[in-house]
């Protein structure tokens, strides 16, 4: 079960990593669509981001604990470089548009703090 959940949800979070950089770079005047596009991914990731960490608390079960952390692990390799400039980006991306970390909040003001992405690290 968890590696037919692992594999195509690391997919998706490449492809819209991958996609709103391509959208950030085509249109670089922010047109409305574009905006409500990227708006869209960001609240996406932030919904993914709350519950994974909300699965992480005292008493959950080892397997929904340890897939919360995998999850997690996945979203952070994909996008723990806007959090941390120190991070390069992704190996997977090397020949995909960057993702200006000005123009794309993927973790969310709640999510955690800069220590706990950096341990989670």
């Amino acid at each position: 079960m968890k590696h037919k959940v692992l594999g195509p949800l690391g997919r998706l979070l490449m492809r819209i990593r991958s996609s709103v950089a391509a959208l950030l770079s085509r249109d670089r005047r922010g047109s409305p669509a574009t905006l409500q596009a990227v708006a869209a991914q960001e609240r996406w990731l932030h919904w993914f981001g709350r519950s994974l960490v909300d699965s992480l608390y005292p008493g959950a079960t080892h397997e929904r604990s340890f897939m919360a952390l995998e999850l997690l692990h996945l979203h952070l390799d994909a996008f723990g470089d806007l959090i941390n400039p120190a991070l390069g980006p992704p190996a997977w991306s090397a020949d995909m548009a960057a993702l200006p970390r000005d123009r794309f909040d993927t973790f969310g003001p709640g999510f955690c703090t800069e220590g706990t992405v950096q341990l989670l690290l």
